[in-house]
């Protein structure tokens, strides 16, 4: 039985390095040979790609892309580099770099959107524990419903969300935004529980006027997940979590419980824009 310890201490490591995100990897098509990185590793690289940065600096950086998208004419921009991306048109679970037609970066687009809300995705204010909850604020997914058979194909996955209010008063989010989807934060993640898409609402909070959600009340609507012609593409087929943010404040989200929901191949086709 002296072979039992190495292998529970074997399958520890191994589940730790998946909690870690280490499971996740890409491979970089660098030049003399390719390299393969963590995802996080990967995107935080090619987020540190600046404005105006060559072509060739580029390669040095991110190595060359898995597959290049052309923009429609009459776009300032030329093309997208998309890095990370295992079929045609699919999700760049690392990112696009958007190339000008004198083949200079203009930006960078990351599928995740990490660098905003950074600061309290993993934090208690986001947690059962939160300002949100104290105040009785629920956020909860009722269904997630697959597009292409509707009259909406720029959008793929719509998703149900209800936000109800048990607390005692009127609970005021200080935004521009008037309705409630706009209020939301939309988190996709894969079967090994790794981020692999983000959309966060615009940086409207704490200005304006304001949003209520009355003491008692309950209301719902409507959130695309992928929409076409504005994301970076939509996830190969597979089984994902959906996750939906009720955002307070720029210091606070109330979440809702993770909802599986499984994607088909993409019957409709893609454009960036």
């Amino acid at each position: 039985m002296s072979w039992i310890r190495p292998l529970l201490l074997a399958a520890v490591f191994c589940g730790a390095l998946i909690h870690l995100g280490y499971a996740e990897q890409v491979t970089l098509h660098l030049n003399p040979r390719p390299e393969t990185v963590p995802l996080e590793e990967a995107r935080m690289r090619v987020w540190g790609v600046k404005r105006g940065c060559t072509l060739a600096a580029l390669v040095d950086t991110m190595g060359y892309p898995d597959e290049v998208r052309l923009l429609p004419e009459g776009e300032s921009d030329w093309c997208g580099w998309c890095y990370g991306v295992s079929s045609a048109g699919a999700l760049p679970r690392v990112g696009m770099v958007l190339i000008s037609t004198n083949q200079l970066v203009t930006s960078v687009s990351l599928p995740t959107e990490f660098d905003v809300f950074q600061g309290i995705t993993n934090s208690s204010q986001c947690g059962t524990d939160g300002p949100g909850r104290q105040l009785g604020i629920r956020c909860r997914i009722a269904g997630v419903v697959l597009t292409n058979d509707t009259p909406y194909p720029a959008i793929a996955y719509i998703a149900s969300v209800v936000v109800s209010n048990g607390g005692p008063k009127s609970v005021d989010i200080r935004s521009q935004y008037r309705i409630l989807t706009q209020l939301l934060h939309v988190e996709v993640t894969n079967h090994r529980g790794i981020l692999i898409f983000a959309r966060r609402p615009g940086n409207a909070f704490g200005m304006g006027d304001h949003f209520s959600i009355a003491a008692g009340s309950c209301m719902s609507g409507d959130i695309p997940i992928f929409v076409r012609d504005v994301d970076l593409g939509i996830p190969e087929p597979g089984e994902y979590e959906l996750r939906v943010g009720l955002v307070l404040s720029q210091h606070s989200m109330v979440w809702s419980e993770k909802v599986p929901f499984k994607v088909v191949a993409d019957r409709l086709p893609y454009w960036r824009r």
